[in-house]
């Protein structure tokens, strides 16, 4: 159905590269998610590191 209504709307001279593009551009975008999703990873290991030293360790109460 979707296929049929971008033939139509797009027509089909200009369909490969209206799929191409869209290709390239959801790629970047994985891109971008996979850079933001590292970063902010990132900053909650750092943030979890600096909230606890090292050199101690949570002891339990048993």
């Amino acid at each position: 159905m979707i296929a049929v209504i971008l033939v139509v709307v797009v027509g089909p001279k200009d369909l490969p590269g209206m799929l191409r593009t869209f290709g390239r551009v959801m790629k970047q975008f994985r891109s971008m998610a996979g850079d933001f999703r590292r970063q902010f990873d990132d900053a909650l290991k750092e943030a979890e590191a600096r909230r606890r030293p090292q050199g101690h360790r949570r002891r339990s109460l048993a």
